[in-house]
């Protein structure tokens, strides 16, 4: 995996477009820049073989000449090398994205499949201990029973990250179900009342989107809890042949976002709706709770 991660950022630096290096950008700007600089020059040459033309006849014959130059050069040696590398860049980020969430599932399983299981082991091998020092040493029985709490509590933690780092969108499974067990986990981790409103069941062939549409969910409950405070969360999901739409509505304090700190969560939310094609709204008031609407045009 690592060497895979390696070898895509590697291809894409490499190629013969000067936009694939950091320095592309500043280079295209450059040899813009020098290119308008000769065409004016030129420009000017030959207007000088027109002397007896009236001043505004030579500004406007040089204003069109230049019009006529400078279209071709932005769209050969700006426009069109900038979009190419604004959409490798678009692709590096993607790329960046599929291997985060290959690296949360792995870890996720990891952690129930085999820590899990560890602690479920050690949890019960303590408690066999509890039980024999419960006829000969009371005393140690007790606090050899306050160990296994804590195991147990450890080993719920470890299924509450996994939970976390689960990768939804398996064959199967739609997203209300994932969203009604996001709900089941936020009340059992955050201790507060979280639901799910959907009336029947929403499928989406494009796994990345019901991925993207799960994150965004999760994103959204951990900022209200982070920041708001909430004694309420609800997720509703509805959808139709045009479009699905995910809200999560709290009851928390709200914030108030401005230009300069929006947060990370947020742009988070943004780029992943940006990525499946779907628009993104947070309404948040202080005192008054958030909600967050993500919209997905035609994919029901």
């Amino acid at each position: 995996m690592v060497a895979s991660t390696h070898r895509g950022p590697s291809s894409s630096s490499s190629g013969k477009n000067p936009a694939g290096s950091p320095a592309g950008p500043m280079r295209l700007l450059i040899v813009t820049l020098v290119s308008i600089f000769v065409a004016e020059a030129l420009i000017m040459v030959l207007m000088s073989y027109f002397p007896s033309l009236p001043p505004y006849e030579k500004a406007v014959m040089d204003a069109s000449l230049l019009l006529l130059v400078i279209i071709p050069i932005l769209y050969f040696f700006l426009f069109r090398p900038m979009k190419s590398y604004i959409d490798r860049q678009l692709t590096l980020e993607k790329m960046i994205f599929d291997i985060e969430e290959r690296e949360q599932k792995r870890i996720g399983k990891r952690l129930h499949d085999s820590l899990g299981q560890i602690l479920t082991g050690i949890a019960f091998q303590a408690k066999v201990i509890e039980r024999k020092l419960e006829k000969t040493m009371p005393g140690e029985a007790a606090y050899m029973a306050e160990i296994t709490s804590h195991i147990n509590d450890a080993t719920n933690e470890a299924r509450l990250l996994a939970k976390d780092l689960r990768s939804i969108g398996t064959e199967g499974e739609s997203l209300r179900a994932a969203l009604t067990d996001l709900s089941a986990h936020t009340e059992a981790k955050y201790n507060l009342r979280c639901s799910t409103c959907c009336n029947e069941e929403i499928f989406l062939n494009d796994k990345t989107a019901v991925t993207h549409l799960y994150r965004i969910a999760q994103e959204a409950i951990t900022n209200a809890v982070q920041h708001g405070n909430p004694g309420n969360i609800e997720i509703s999901l509805s959808g139709n042949r045009e479009q699905l739409v995910m809200k999560i509505e709290d009851d928390g304090s709200g914030f108030q976002r401005t230009g300069r700190h929006s947060g990370r969560g947020i742009e988070i939310m943004h780029y992943r709706a940006k990525s499946i094609g779907a628009s993104l709204d947070i309404q948040s008031e202080i005192n008054a709770g958030t909600v967050v609407t993500c919209i997905l045009p035609g994919k029901t």
